[in-house]
């Protein structure tokens, strides 16, 4: 049986700087205070995949890896929401060891991608949102 989290909207946030969340502005996906609805829609259990997608700006979350942000997409990003135990993800690109990451603590910083190593920087935990 997987941990995999249930399709839904969430907001995404920091397991280390832990008043931070996903926002998105200019199709870059950035560390806010204020966090944007995101609607997550599992692909696969099993394998963790699932699409993130941001209500506020109707793009999908991806990984750039030409600027090693993550970034907004028209087209569905499948990523893989890797369990790490206390609730907390990793959110990775598919089947590799690239996960976003969140620098600092400054609102309005990019969120980073890069292989994480055994940095807990890379954790983010899904906090459910009950929507109409």
């Amino acid at each position: 049986m997987s941990n995999m989290i249930s399709s839904g909207f969430y907001d995404i946030t920091s397991t280390s700087y832990n008043d931070m969340s996903f926002a998105m502005q200019y199709n870059t996906v950035f560390a806010n205070e204020y966090a944007d609805l995101i609607q997550v829609n599992v692909q696969d259990e099993d394998t963790c995949l699932a699409t993130l997608f941001d209500t506020a700006s109707q793009l999908y979350i991806g990984f750039n890896m030409r600027e090693r942000e993550v970034a907004g997409y028209t087209d569905p990003q499948v990523l893989q929401l890797s369990p790490m135990g206390n609730d907390f993800f990793m959110i990775q690109q598919q089947d590799t060891n690239i996960a976003c990451y969140l620098q600092d603590h400054t609102d309005g910083s990019p969120i980073y991608v890069g292989d994480p190593g055994s940095n807990s920087d890379h954790y983010w935990f899904f906090y459910s949102i009950m929507v109409d």
